[in-house]
């Protein structure tokens, strides 16, 4: 929506990967907050970060993937989209994840996570598992049912859905989806090394039949490459932005 202004960036949604350290950790945070203050909708998946009580360096234990999630409710609320409006995240936690319990009471009465967006990702085989009569998976099903019910959240995403419908070259190069972004409308592969960008627009169906053979998709499709070019100038050299910027430039 700013493409071709001065303020904020031409693209305006991303999605970050944290790795099991606490340096990756706070790099996200960071990462996030530029993303804000650039006038970004944010997201995370934390599904490889190690749950409560794990064990940690110095023989310490894991406070769990839960835990980080005050970082980002912070965050958000601090750090503003220009003069708009706050930002705004949501972080993404795998069905098996041992901290899923504690996840699900984020946005409900007393939490002192409130403000966040999250999303359960469900894998095939768990998902088959509930079904055939898993005593312990319908429960946990159950859960994130009602709750959803109850306050709007979670998200609910399958993973095999993702990646069967990933685009050809992400299949023939391995690169594994494993969230989505703050609207959960699109699913693209983050990294360690990569952040997403959403270079998004899309065709109006309902006038098919008039854009169907005119080169109305060459056009949109030039448009959306000028957005991701200027995004791409625009933030070089940024700190904090180089895995959406190389994002943007392989992708």
């Amino acid at each position: 929506s700013n493409f071709g202004l001065d303020r904020g960036l031409p693209i305006s949604c991303f999605g970050s990967h944290m790795e099991d350290n606490i340096e990756s950790i706070l790099h996200t945070q960071a990462e996030v907050g530029e993303m804000t203050k650039q006038g970004g909708g944010t997201s995370g998946y934390f599904g490889e970060l190690r749950p409560r009580g794990s064990p940690i360096t110095n023989n310490g234990k894991s406070n769990g993937s839960y835990s980080f999630t005050e970082l980002f409710d912070t965050i958000i609320n601090v750090i503003s989209q220009g003069e708009t409006r706050r930002g705004q995240f949501a972080g993404y936690i795998d069905v098996e994840h041992d901290d899923l319990e504690e996840w699900l009471n984020i946005k409900t009465e007393g939490d002192p996570v409130q403000d966040i967006y999250y999303g359960v990702i469900v894998g095939d085989d768990w998902f088959q598992a509930m079904i055939d009569g898993d005593e312990e998976k319908r429960e946990t099903w159950a859960n994130i049912i009602e709750t959803r019910i109850n306050i709007g959240v979670p998200y609910i995403i399958f993973r095999g859905n993702m990646n069967e419908g990933k685009p050809q070259v992400y299949k023939d190069k391995d690169y594994q989806i494993n969230a989505s972004n703050l609207c959960t409308e699109i699913a693209l592969p983050a990294t360690a090394d990569e952040s997403f960008v959403c270079c998004l627009s899309s065709m109006n169906a309902l006038h098919y039949d008039e854009w169907k053979d005119t080169d109305a998709v060459e056009t949109l499709t030039r448009f959306l490459d000028a957005v991701m070019e200027e995004f791409i100038q625009r933030t070089e050299g940024v700190r904090f932005m180089e895995r959406a910027v190389r994002f943007a430039k392989r992708h």
